[in-house]
């Protein structure tokens, strides 16, 4: 199966593009699965993270939703890969972790998840932001998120290719991976 992960900052078009690329491929009669964020479904029930620890029942459940796809998949899209929760762990927490080995041990996570994955597709806003009810960083904070995000990558010369998030970006990836 060939894996492709969508990253970005709120608001720069990773849903939106896994969506439009799992219609097209689905549209061509491609295997694929699309799992999307976990997360979000928090958000919604108003959860917001105060602490560091909070991040490893997110992790268990966003890997959950990866590891129980058909073996038979050709592909599998998503738009929460499983390393974008370490960067969310020490940066969007209320309460700084004092605990040393939770630290470690989603920074082991993190090193491990980044081989899960064919293609990383790094997400470029390219729309105004919008607050949608389901995200609730400010346009400032999600411009902060984007810079520290790529800084992240880059300091692990994480392979990945930058995607414009608009209408065309879809299509932009599928050509990428060869579909």
């Amino acid at each position: 199966m060939i894996k492709i992960a969508l990253c970005g900052s709120p608001g720069s078009g990773k849903s939106t593009t896994a969506a439009h690329a799992f219609v097209l491929m689905k549209q061509k009669y491609i295997n694929v699965d699309y799992v999307h964020e976990y997360v979000r479904e928090e958000i919604n029930k108003g959860w917001k993270p105060n602490h560091m620890a909070e991040q490893f029942r997110i992790l268990k459940h966003q890997r959950e939703r990866e590891d129980t796809l058909p073996e038979n998949l050709e592909f599998m899209i998503t738009d929460s890969p499983l390393f974008l929760i370490y960067y969310y762990a020490i940066v969007n927490t209320e309460k700084p972790c004092e605990d040393r080995f939770t630290l470690v041990s989603l920074y082991e996570d993190f090193i491990q998840d980044l081989q899960r994955y064919d293609y990383i597709f790094f997400m470029v806003r390219d729309k105004p932001y919008v607050v949608d009810g389901t995200r609730y960083q400010t346009e400032a904070e999600a411009d902060a998120i984007h810079v520290q995000l790529k800084a992240l990558l880059d300091l692990h010369k994480i392979d990945y290719t930058e995607v414009r998030g608009n209408s065309d970006a879809a299509e932009f990836i599928l050509d990428l991976v060869g579909v």
